[in-house]
Formats: C-alpha cells, sequence, structure tokens
C-alpha cells in the first residue's frame, strides 16, 4: 500500500485536518541547494502579484522552516502527464529568497508528484517564470 492508497481510504474532514496538523507540526528544513533569487519586495506584494497571475495557495503541501509563501500554478504537459510550478519564499536580509521549481501536479498525477523528483528551477528561469521586475533583483 502507497500513500495515496492510504489517504484514498481516510474520510476527507479528517484527512484535511491531520495533514493541517502535521505540516506545521513537523516542517522540513528549507532546500539549501535549490537555486533562489532574492527579490526587493515583501511577502505580501510577491503573494499578490502571484494572485493577479493566477497562481493558487497549496495547503497540503509540505511545510519548510521559515516559509512564509507556498502556491503553485499549472503549467504545460509532460507526455501527457499535468506538470505544476512551485513556489515558495522566505525572509532575508536584502527582502524575500525565493524557491521555484517543477514537478508533476499534485492534483492530476498524485503518485508522480509524491514519487519523481523536483526540477529545481535555475535563477534565470525563476525570474522568467515569476511576475517580478528585473530591477527588482538583489541577488
Amino acid at each position: 500500500m502507497d500513500a495515496i492508497d492510504l489517504i484514498k481510504g481516510l474520510p476527507y474532514a479528517q484527512w484535511k485536518k491531520a495533514v493541517r496538523y502535521f505540516r506545521k507540526a513537523f516542517p522540513r528544513d528549507w532546500p539549501e541547494n535549490r537555486p533562489t533569487i532574492v527579490v526587493n519586495l515583501t511577502h505580501e506584494d510577491f503573494e499578490t502579484r502571484l494572485y493577479n497571475d493566477l497562481w493558487e495557495q497549496t495547503p497540503y503541501s509540505l511545510q519548510y522552516k521559515q516559509e512564509v509563501i507556498n502556491m503553485r500554478k499549472p503549467f504545460g504537459h509532460d507526455d501527457g502527464h499535468e506538470r505544476e510550478i512551485h513556489t515558495r519564499s522566505r525572509d532575508h536580509d536584502k527582502g524575500i529568497e525565493i524557491e521555484c521549481h517543477e514537478e508533476y501536479s499534485r492534483y492530476t498525477e498524485k503518485r508522480k508528484h509524491l514519487n519523481e523528483p523536483v526540477e529545481s528551477l535555475k535563477p534565470e528561469e525563476i525570474y522568467e517564470t515569476l511576475p517580478i521586475r528585473e530591477s527588482e533583483i538583489v541577488e
């Protein structure tokens, strides 16, 4: 039995409560090995721009320590399998630090989403993918 089969057997309301509890109670370390950019923005401004660009919250994904924003957006297909872009931000001395990666969709490709490694975006790809102006990039 894998994680998907286990989740399928849980009543939805209890599953939502459990996931919200566990993601806050047991956050993972920030992925220091992934590329990031630092921008001169507040989290509020960044989140507003993401919403305006049709990004959505990810209330059931893993939570990282120090994470402030955690959002996703559908991003094309790979051999008929839906993919998404997932971004997170945390505080930084010069503004906010942003990590962004591509992965299989959590909604339509559940097993692939859980089992396949994410593909980190390079700093220039992060800038090109997100609603950020080049003049706002600090690092």
